[in-house]
């Protein structure tokens, strides 16, 4: 955990520092990025990966632009609309999927995904359709502090379920779901609030990233790059520790988008299938599997 804290606290110093436009635009997209690969990593706890986390990222993105846009309410409420709205919609996928395991979760959330999408394409009267919506309010000045927030906010959930029955009962769930229920876990319950605390955190780093790009259509919004990067992310980084997902999405996304996109601008997402690559083939723990080598065990949590 000490690691993940770490990393929280450069992610906050340098939301601080006084950038270039340019860079504190890739800062903040790096710091959302960070935010979703962390929610996804959450649910991963009680051994549900989802394949369809867009579904919660574009459902907080839309949420908050058409509050902040239509309605008329400051940014700040709607990025808090938007995280509750992702909350909301997690209900009914929860409610449809939880029951499900392994592959088959996984699918069912991919599906959700695009059911999303195609709804937000068609209803033309609130989304604006494939045509999307433009000129959104725009995130204050401050806007990189939504996704060190944010991240923040998750460091504490991540400290408080260390601490908790409900973090033991994750990682009984996670272990072997039929013996844990066999000793009295409920882990449906368990497992619902874990989604939607994982669904609010995607939905408030799709509301920010909103306001950051100002623009929305239904393609991005709930695009399948946001259910994949957070896994590759989180697997690079390492899912045996908060930190991991937080390490591998920023190494990740700031070697594409400083090193290898301005070189190879037809190619550099390779950068992504081999991580993967590297991930199978010699780097089952991650980064921090790394790191916890080269301490001795300590450290990279």
């Amino acid at each position: 955990m000490r690691g993940g804290w770490a990393l929280f606290g450069c992610a906050l110093a340098a939301s601080a520092l006084p950038w270039s436009p340019y860079h504190r635009s890739l800062l903040t997209t790096g710091l959302l990025l960070a935010l979703l690969t962390a929610s996804w990593h959450l649910l991963a706890l009680g051994g549900r990966l989802s394949f369809g986390h867009a579904a919660f990222f574009g459902v907080g993105a839309y949420a908050s632009a058409l509050l902040a846009s239509r309605a008329g309410l400051s940014v700040w409420v709607a990025l808090l609309g938007g995280a509750l709205a992702a909350a909301a919609a997690a209900i009914p996928v929860g409610a449809l999927s939880l029951h499900l395991r392994g592959p088959y979760f996984s699918l069912a959330t991919l599906a959700a995904a695009e059911v999303l999408r195609i709804l937000a394409a068609n209803w033309t009267s609130l989304t604006g359709g494939t045509w999307g919506l433009v000129g959104l309010p725009p995130l204050p000045p401050q806007g990189a502090l939504v996704g060190a927030g944010g991240i923040g906010a998750l460091l504490l959930v991540h400290t408080l379920l260390a601490r908790s029955r409900w973090g033991v009962a994750l990682a009984a769930i996670r272990q072997q779901q039929e013996r844990a229920e066999a000793l009295g876990v409920p882990s449906r319950p368990l497992l619902f609030a874990t989604l939607l605390t994982s669904a609010a955190f995607a939905g408030l780093s799709g509301a920010a990233y909103a306001h950051h790009v100002r623009s929305l259509e239904p393609a991005t919004a709930f695009s399948l790059l946001f259910s994949i990067l957070p896994l590759i992310m989180a697997l690079f980084g390492g899912t045996s520790s908060p930190a991991g997902p937080l390490l591998g999405a920023g190494v990740l996304y700031f070697l594409d988008e400083l090193l290898l996109q301005p070189r190879f601008p037809a190619g550099h997402q390779l950068l992504y299938a081999g991580a993967i690559l590297l991930v199978l083939l010699g780097l089952p723990e991650g980064l921090v599997g790394i790191a916890r080598r080269r301490g001795g065990g300590r450290g990279a949590s």
